[in-house]
């Protein structure tokens, strides 16, 4: 579910039992996915701002675990 305020917009997703672990596997799957895209055949640039988005939104597995404590 997707929360707006006046500054920005926060998204709430219902993981199961790890959400940790969830978050882990889901960026590196949507990671794995934009790296083999064909660009060329796709008629687009490479889409840089949402990598950079997605890496910056990984935090590592320590800071992760503390973040759910």
């Amino acid at each position: 579910m997707v929360q707006f305020n006046a500054t920005g917009y926060t998204i709430n997703i219902h993981s199961g039992m790890n959400p940790v672990e969830d978050w882990q596997e889901l960026q590196s799957e949507i990671l794995g996915v934009l790296a083999v895209l064909d660009m060329e055949q796709l008629c687009m640039p490479m889409p840089f701002r949402l990598i950079n988005l997605l890496r910056d939104m990984q935090p590592d597995l320590q800071v992760a675990k503390k973040m759910v404590e």
